[in-house]
Order: C-alpha cells, then sequence, then structure tokens
C-alpha cells in the first residue's frame, strides 16, 4: 500500500492509532503529523470538536519534542537517524485535573 509517506521523521504507533511525523521539507523545523489506524493503515482523521486538530497525546507529545530536539541539533540527516529515545512511561500525577479545573469553573459560573 503506498501511503506516500516519503521524508525524514518518526512514527508512533499504538494498537488504535499510529501517527507519522514527517519534517516539513519546506520549511524542516515544522512537524507535520498524519493520522492512521494501526491494524489497517486506513487514514484517520485528526479533526476534533469545535475546529480543533489533534497534535498528540502526552507520549507523542514527548517524544515530538524530543525528537525536534534531536533534529535541530543533528548536523547531518545521518546524525538525526542514529537517535533513538529512552522514554519508555510518561506518567501523569492527576488524571483528572482538567475535569476538576472544568467542574470548579462551572460551579463558580453558577454562583
Amino acid at each position: 500500500m503506498a501511503l506516500g509517506l516519503e521524508g525524514i521523521g518518526f512514527v508512533v504507533a499504538f494498537p488504535h492509532i499510529t501517527k507519522i511525523f514527517r519534517f516539513g521539507p519546506e520549511l524542516e523545523t515544522v512537524l507535520y503529523v498524519k493520522g492512521y489506524e494501526t491494524a489497517t493503515l486506513a487514514p484517520l482523521d485528526l479533526q476534533r470538536a469545535e475546529g480543533w486538530l489533534e497534535f498528540a497525546c502526552l507520549a507523542e507529545s514527548a517524544l515530538a519534542a524530543e525528537e525536534h530536539t534531536a533534529w535541530g541539533r543533528a548536523a547531518t540527516v545521518a546524525d538525526y537517524q542514529n537517535y533513538w529515545s529512552a522514554q519508555t512511561e510518561w506518567p501523569i500525577l492527576n488524571h483528572r485535573k482538567l475535569r476538576d479545573e472544568w467542574d470548579r469553573t462551572d460551579k463558580n459560573e453558577k454562583k
């Protein structure tokens, strides 16, 4: 299956979604991203509510930051391709902090 994904970048894959990040050939300081269903590689729409576009979950964001830094520090493409992230976990101290903030804000607005 030809997906038209040629370029330099990295892949982050989970059982439910695979994202392919590519450094923009026109402006190499910009990361492009496409989403795919992992099992079939069918394209996934990254559009979300209210016109927002999904960039990344916590792990994807952390990896993108590391990869972007590695890209910037590399003198050549080969130098970049030798980079490998050692990060294996992305702990979240409080999974409810955003919900708690929304609940707090809603209660204050109703007063």
